[in-house]
């Protein structure tokens, strides 16, 4: 273990996000990959369960891959995304902490403790749209601090250019009610699989898709 005061070392690990695979294609994958992204809930969601359960939760753990739980939930006013529930601007950290406790039951339904983390997928936005800016920030910040209240930690998913590229502003300008997360997972979609080739700069943390 490393003196005190210094991170631990980074292991970089390849993984992957699927509507629940089966036990038998974890089992197959697991030479090759380490992690996998799991969708557990939240209004937005694009799949269904399957065959997820805290069964398959505990089977998983058990041969030694790490997961990242994931809630889908209200998206940007500006969402690139059409058909999708978006947050209310005037209700944005309500909402924000209504969506908190609801990743967190979910995450406890499966049965992920405190300590872990839970991720946000906030999908692509315009980020020129500086109004809808900071209905996101504040709904994530809200999140951030319901999610971290109840013991566990919090993430964000979401684009480069915009959630990440955002997140990141807020956090070197040192925003004012601004509450960054512990954790993120940075999407970028130039087909490159790296997790070298961001323009975030040293310090960010990625876990890109790379097709």
């Amino acid at each position: 273990w490393p003196p005190i005061g210094k991170p631990p070392p980074f292991h970089p690990v390849n993984g992957f996000d699927s509507c629940t695979p089966s036990l038998d294609t974890i089992r197959a994958w697991r030479h090759a990959f380490g992690a996998v992204g799991i969708y557990i809930g939240g209004l937005n969601m694009g799949c269904s369960f399957g065959t997820l359960s805290a069964g398959w939760v505990r089977s998983v753990a058990g041969l030694g891959w790490g997961m990242l739980p994931t809630y889908v939930g209200l998206q940007a006013p500006c969402t690139n995304a059409g058909g999708t529930s978006v947050i209310n601007q005037g209700q944005a950290a309500a909402e924000g902490r209504q969506s908190g406790q609801e990743a967190v039951a979910d995450a406890r339904t499966f049965g992920f403790g405190p300590g872990s983390p839970v991720y946000y997928d906030m999908e692509g936005y315009n980020a020129t749209d500086a109004g809808c800016v900071s209905t996101v920030l504040t709904y994530l910040s809200a999140w951030d601090r319901q999610v971290n209240a109840e013991g566990y930690l919090s993430a964000v998913y979401s684009s480069q250019d915009s959630g990440i590229a955002d997140l990141q502003a807020a956090t070197l300008a040192k925003t004012p009610g601004f509450v960054k997360p512990d954790g993120v997972w940075i999407a970028l979609w130039d087909n490159v699989p790296s997790l070298g080739d961001g323009n975030l700069g040293e310090g960010a943390c990625t876990a890109q898709r790379g097709q």
